[in-house]
């Protein structure tokens, strides 16, 4: 289960405030807006990738605020690709395998299924 709590974030001139909402275990949510509304920001602030200004995420009952991005096991597919550009294309297929801890050979393995 996924929960968020009075999520605030301002950015600019931008403001998300007092953000609640659950997700529960196995359910699917869709989250609509214009363009411009939050909702990348909302889920990079579940992501770990930028910090709430404050609030709170809880993931099965427990605090994921102060927990790594990498370690949250969560993540966003964008509307346009987004690669590290300092990485091969090899290397960023592999990224989320050596996150996981995937050996080398098995990384390679994997790499080449999706060539």
């Amino acid at each position: 289960m996924l929960k968020l709590e009075k999520i605030n974030k301002k950015a600019g001139n931008f403001s998300l405030v007092d953000i609640d909402f659950t997700v529960g275990k196995g359910d699917y949510f869709t989250l609509i807006g214009e363009s411009g509304s939050g909702k990348s920001m909302l889920l990079e602030i579940i992501t770990g990738m930028i910090a709430p200004d404050s609030g709170n995420i809880l993931l099965n009952k427990k605090s994921i605020l102060n927990t790594p991005t990498q370690k949250r096991k969560l993540g966003i597919v964008y509307q346009k690709p987004t690669l590290f550009p300092h990485m091969s294309v090899f290397e960023n297929i592999a990224y989320p395998l050596k996150i996981k801890k995937f050996g080398k050979e098995e990384i390679k393995i994997k790499v080449k299924q999706l060539s």
